[in-house]
């Protein structure tokens, strides 16, 4: 889970309050309803830009601790920020209560992702299809990257550079088994990047 921080809340405040919440009760049990254990918690980062904490946990069908991790950025929030309720059919799916939550407008998501893709030392399968994903929830990502003065060109070239095989290890395999079906096939993926490629395309000039 990866997380902005904001309201200039100190890094020992922030600690203290993360820590009541995984090591409480009341989450323990949350997680115990749902045959989830906490094995192990440590504070591996805690600076004035980073706070991150990676977890163990122990599930029924795992025969090891389950690695994740709970991480919160420092550097500022972004503006494009809505606070509105998580869609309720990803709420349904883990049993939850309805949530309302502060998040990044599909803009702004659509820049941080661009940024990310510019930036990255190796290509991530991931960014394209979030990219992809994006568009379909309106971000205009040709008019954020050109806004943000990001290379077009060499956007386009890095979504090209990434291949199918690296989608199904990097992606394909994390989603849900009931997602997983409309994304099988090397055809599916092409349509992905070019839909990407194809938005990220110069503008014309008359």
């Amino acid at each position: 889970m990866d997380l902005d921080a904001g309201g200039g809340e100190s890094v020992h405040a922030l600690r203290e309050k993360v820590n009541s919440i995984v090591g409480g009760q009341p989450f323990r049990q949350t997680l115990l309803a749902r045959g989830i254990e906490i094995e192990h918690i440590t504070e591996s980062k805690q600076t004035e830009t980073v706070q991150r904490w990676k977890l163990g946990l122990l599930t029924v069908t795992a025969d090891r601790p389950l690695p994740t991790k709970i991480e919160f950025s420092r550097r500022g929030l972004d503006a494009g920020v809505r606070f509105e309720q998580v869609d309720p059919a990803v709420t349904a799916s883990y049993r939850l209560s309805p949530i309302l939550t502060n998040h990044y407008d599909a803009a702004t998501a659509a820049r941080q992702k661009l940024e990310a893709l510019q930036s990255r030392k190796a290509p991530q399968a991931r960014d394209v299809f979030d990219l992809h994903l994006l568009r379909s929830a309106g971000a205009d990502i040709g008019r954020v990257a050109r806004e943000a003065g990001l290379s077009l060109p060499d956007l386009q070239a890095r979504v090209m550079d990434i291949t199918q095989p690296m989608f199904v290890g990097q992606v394909l395999a994390y989603l849900p088994p009931e997602e997983q079906a409309r994304y099988v096939g090397p055809h599916v993926w092409d349509r992905m990047v070019l839909d990407v490629a194809d938005a990220l395309q110069e503008e014309s000039v008359p």
